[in-house]
């Protein structure tokens, strides 16, 4: 889902799919809240396959995804005091 995120937008901008700068960009503004929307569109799974065959592209995102298990958005603390 986070290739076809980074694609989507590239597309969305009509970025150069092959542009590593644009893709790493595009990579590195991600929102780790994205949620899945709508039907799935085949040129986005086309272009998908595209970025993700950037090395740069798949360092960034492996990074987002440690980041993202690190620390989801709307994690709950454990340290969290519950008020009766």
């Amino acid at each position: 889902m986070i290739y076809r995120a980074v694609a989507k937008a590239m597309l969305d901008a009509g970025a150069d799919l092959t542009n590593e700068m644009l893709a790493v960009s595009a990579a590195l503004e991600l929102d780790p809240k994205i949620r899945k929307s709508g039907p799935e569109n085949p040129a986005v799974g086309d272009a998908a396959s595209v970025v993700s065959a950037i090395p740069a592209v798949r360092q960034v995102l492996l990074n987002f995804q440690r980041q993202f298990a690190a620390d989801p958005p709307g994690r709950c603390s454990m340290a969290a005091t519950l008020e009766p």
